[in-house]
């Protein structure tokens, strides 16, 4: 199981994958950030709902330059979800995931709140679609 993490400055999207299986990602929920414990104990709940075997988090400061207090803060995020989950979380370069994830729900008939969710499996199933692709070559 891969757990993705589409990371916000407020909001955190959490999504699963089984790489095991032919499924698509799932969206699995949205975490807010504030107030940290909060945030710490939901995540403990969802690593041990889920038991992943890796966890992606998406990189929004991969390719484009942001200010150093943004990318400190993202770092100091990742380290704690690495001491949290006891796994070393592989980042991904994601742009854009948040953006797509709300044109896909702008239409729903129901308020979808989920976007951050639904941005975090649109990146776990474009990392699961890559790491596929480099074991089959």
């Amino acid at each position: 199981m891969i757990l993705g993490i589409d990371y916000g400055k407020s909001k955190i999207g959490i999504a699963v994958i089984d790489d095991k299986e032919n499924t698509p990602a799932l969206p699995v929920t949205i975490l807010k950030l504030h107030p940290d414990h909060l945030f710490y104990d939901t995540l403990t709940e969802v690593l041990d709902d889920y038991t992943p075997t890796e966890i992606i988090i998406g990189n929004p400061y991969y390719s484009y330059s942001s200010s150093k207090e943004d990318k400190e803060e993202f770092e100091n995020f990742v380290k704690t979800v690495e001491q949290v989950s006891k796994l070393k979380p592989i980042l991904f370069e994601e742009v854009g995931t948040t953006k797509e994830a709300q044109h896909l729900v702008k239409d729903h008939p129901q308020k979808v709140k989920d976007d951050d969710a639904i941005a975090a499996s649109i990146m776990l199933e474009a990392y699961a679609k890559k790491k596929k692709n480099a074991s089959i070559s």
